[in-house]
């Protein structure tokens, strides 16, 4: 029998959780029964979500809810459009990781009131490492390697409806594609995940969600025009406002996943004066991944275009936020993190979740619940690692804090959960990197402690103590050059899929 550290038997692990006999936790009238861990890991896929057909191949302790139900506590009457493009336009020069998108959109900058983050995240990781040695002229080469294309990929000269020069049916002489709804969510997740994507759902608009769409945008020349829905048949857009026709109503949902390592043991700095410049190694991780992420959107509509479907483009800041849409989903739920939503399957190593408003009938997939909500309430790992006090450490909340703000992404009501403070945050990636959450399933302790938060939280705090003792997530920077790295950054357990 396998042994935990070669002193604690699996089976004895169990006992000691009082796991062993019996379904776990207070959920035991509706869940399996585990005579030992061996029995429990070989449980997993047994449900409906691991089924060949299923949408989103999860473990069997993650559980559907209803539409429109997440573990986050919604009140509909209370969600608002956000205008988005007005407070892009108004971006504060106090907010550092707004730096290289003011450069990039050609506001005005003033780096005198850009603090720069470097100093603090350089602490941060000597404390932990005193033997760092500092960004090394390679760290600098690797992020330059990418820095360069990052800003012509992701906002110059791309169409919001798509490349539109893309051929259509009738120009392959056959008629428009034709599926029924779950032949088509089918049939986008094969063409995603064959360009990088890895979970995928959808999120029909309703009268709830479509509260969810920004009111505004801001175009790739800083110009703030309107998202308006219509009745007309086809997209089109003015000086002022795109205009979407309303059966274009279903928002798919997909996620890319960040470097891996690059994720677990660096940090993102955006220093004064640089669009990107990284402590450690970290930056070229989230920018390779916002790359592919603006890559496959591009390709994704075009897809639909040949198809014989109009999308509006989602990719990063366009169209509505990420959060809402991926937990609406079912790809994770909303943690701490706020702005970072965190996968029972790849915790918070997820760069993006983006989106893409379709006419293409989509089957909707639902929310889920794998016990992350509630266990953020326990743990505070993040909030208590953040070296830019940004994220709350106290529990959820309906409250709204940043009272004197123009409503954003930071700072929206409606939901009882976490915002993130936007005057603070530095988009450095710490808190990602010490997710409890970010462990691969092939170690056992580590199915056993998702699976048993999936199922019960009252050893939520133990768990979280745990990881706090093991301390599994940062990793020295400097490590990343010595590792035999797998293809495109990503865990080869994770690249692989399901």
């Amino acid at each position: 029998m396998s042994n935990f550290h070669s002193i604690v038997s699996r089976r004895d692990f169990m006992k000691a959780l009082g796991l062993a006999g019996v379904g776990i936790g207070g959920s035991a009238a509706g869940a399996p029964v585990f005579h030992d861990l061996d029995e429990l890991i070989a449980s997993e896929g047994s449900s409906y979500s691991s089924s060949p057909s299923a949408i989103h191949n999860a473990p069997w302790w993650v559980k559907e809810r209803d539409y429109e139900n997440t573990t986050t506590e919604i009140d509909w009457s209370q969600i608002i459009r956000l205008d988005q493009g007005k407070d892009w336009q108004k971006l504060y020069p106090d907010r550092p990781q707004y730096g290289s998108f003011r450069i990039l959109l050609n506001l005005p900058q003033d780096p005198d009131m850009i603090p720069d983050p470097a100093p603090i995240l350089e602490g941060y990781i000597k404390n932990k490492y005193p033997e760092w040695k500092g960004t090394q002229t390679r760290d600098h080469a690797l992020q330059a390697a990418d820095s360069a294309t990052f800003g012509h990929i992701s906002f110059l000269g791309v169409n919001m409806f798509g490349d539109l020069r893309t051929r259509t049916p009738e120009q392959f002489g056959v008629p428009k594609h034709q599926g029924t709804p779950e032949e088509n969510l089918k049939m986008c997740r094969a063409f995603l995940r064959l360009v990088g994507a890895h979970d995928v759902g959808n999120v029909p608009l309703t009268e709830n969600t479509r509260k969810l769409i920004y009111k505004s945008g801001i175009t790739d020349t800083a110009v703030v025009k309107e998202y308006q829905f219509t009745d007309d048949e086809k997209l089109s857009e003015n000086d002022t406002a795109w205009k979407i026709p309303n059966k274009l109503n279903n928002m798919l949902t997909y996620s890319m996943l960040n470097c891996t390592e690059l994720c677990l043991g660096n940090t993102l700095s955006i220093p004064k004066y640089l669009a990107s410049d990284g402590v450690g190694n970290g930056a070229i991780g989230t920018l390779v991944a916002y790359q592919r992420s603006f890559i496959a959107n591009f390709q994704l509509q075009n897809f639909l275009h040949s198809l014989g479907y109009q999308s509006v483009r989602g990719a990063s800041y366009n169209i509505c936020p990420s959060t809402p849409f991926g937990t609406l989903a079912g790809i994770g739920e909303h943690a701490r993190m706020a702005t970072v939503i965190v996968s029972p399957m790849y915790g918070a190593t997820m760069r993006v979740c983006d989106r893409c408003l379709t006419d293409l009938p989509l089957a909707p997939t639902k929310p889920i619940d794998a016990g992350i909500n509630k266990f953020c309430e326990t743990c505070g790992i993040c909030a208590e690692e953040c070296p830019f006090g940004s994220l709350s450490k106290g529990g959820s909340s309906w409250d709204h804090f940043l009272s004197n703000e123009p409503l954003g992404n930071g700072n929206a009501p409606g939901f009882k959960g976490w915002r993130l403070d936007l005057h603070k945050c530095n988009y450095c990636g710490i808190c990602q990197s010490v997710c409890p959450f970010n462990s691969v399933d092939n170690s056992w302790v580590h199915s056993l402690i998702k699976s048993t938060v999936g199922t019960t939280s009252i050893f939520n705090g133990f768990f979280a103590n745990m990881e706090k003792n093991f301390n599994y997530g940062f990793h020295n920077p400097e490590n990343w050059w010595d590792m035999e790295q797998p293809v495109f950054g990503i865990k080869k357990e994770w690249l692989g899929g399901d």
